[in-house]
This record gives C-alpha cells, sequence and structure tokens, in this order.
C-alpha cells in the first residue's frame, strides 16, 4: 500500500509491514490480508483442479 509514492504498508506469506497509517488506511490493510489470504485458498483449489484434468 502506497501514500504519495511512500510505501505504508506491506505483506508477504510471513510478514506484515505497516508505518504511520490512518484509520482508513488500517481498514484496507485488514481488508487487504483477507483478500491476499482468500486469493492463496482460491490459487491452490484451482491449480489442483487444473493438475487433475490434465
Amino acid at each position: 500500500m502506497h501514500r504519495e509514492e511512500n510505501l505504508i504498508g506491506s505483506m508477504n506469506n510471513h510478514k506484515i509491514f505497516v508505518d504511520d497509517i490512518s484509520d482508513i488506511e488500517a481498514g484496507l490493510l485488514i481488508l487487504m490480508y483477507f483478500m491476499f489470504k482468500l486469493y492463496k485458498r482460491e490459487d491452490y483449489h484451482i491449480a489442483r483442479i487444473l493438475h487433475r484434468n490434465w
């Protein structure tokens, strides 16, 4: 997450980085975390289905 060319938040599988953020930005970062987790779960299931059908 960037604000005016400055990195204020990021995440990967093991770590979440947060800088000085407002309440709205904190809410967006939390939403971004759960969207990332959903993406990883769906990616796993789709890859498993494709691998089984090939």
